[in-house]
């Protein structure tokens, strides 16, 4: 893609319902000299919510996917390469536990206990499956339950991956 440039998305997922992806894919046609888009299917820099359903975080956490209610990824995806262009996948890899950024920016903070019930749940989780709930098993975690899934699934529907603060 050398010497080609894109759009991005950063998706909020309590508003997936929202978008028309034909109609996106349309205005984007219209510009000149578009080559690919970037589409976040985690939350912008938020790790913890995605726009495609997952069959772990959609269990655990319920507002942390649209569930089966939409996977807007696919469809971008789909339409987007339907009409030529090159697909890249953003993900914050701060993940469900929210490594880089902390509990009090989770979407489901709460003020008055001081903690977030999606983090909690993502720990309770991991601890179970992997016997520990430190940082690095935390990033393993993460690796091997929530890349590994989309990667599988969207494996022929994107072009490229770009991660945000890795670590």
């Amino acid at each position: 893609m050398s010497g080609k440039w894109g759009i991005g998305w950063r998706i909020r997922v309590g508003h997936t319902s929202e978008y028309n992806v034909e109609k996106i894919v349309k205005q984007v046609k219209d510009i000149p000299g578009v080559g690919y888009v970037m589409i976040g299917l985690s939350e912008g820099a938020s790790g913890s919510r995605y726009i495609a359903p997952h069959s772990v975080l959609s269990k655990i956490t319920r507002r942390a996917t649209p569930g089966k209610k939409r996977d807007l990824f696919d469809e971008f995806a789909t339409a987007f390469q339907a009409a030529g262009y090159k697909v890249l996948v953003y993900m914050a890899t701060e993940g469900p536990s929210k490594l880089k950024h902390g509990a009090a920016n989770a979407f489901d903070f709460d003020k008055k206990t001081k903690t977030a019930p999606s983090i909690e749940n993502w720990k309770k989780y991991v601890k179970e499956r992997y016997g520990s709930d430190d940082v690095n098993t935390l990033k393993k975690a993460y690796a091997e339950v929530i890349v590994k899934e989309y990667a599988e699934r969207y494996g022929s529907q994107d072009d490229g991956w770009g991660v945000g603060h890795p670590s």
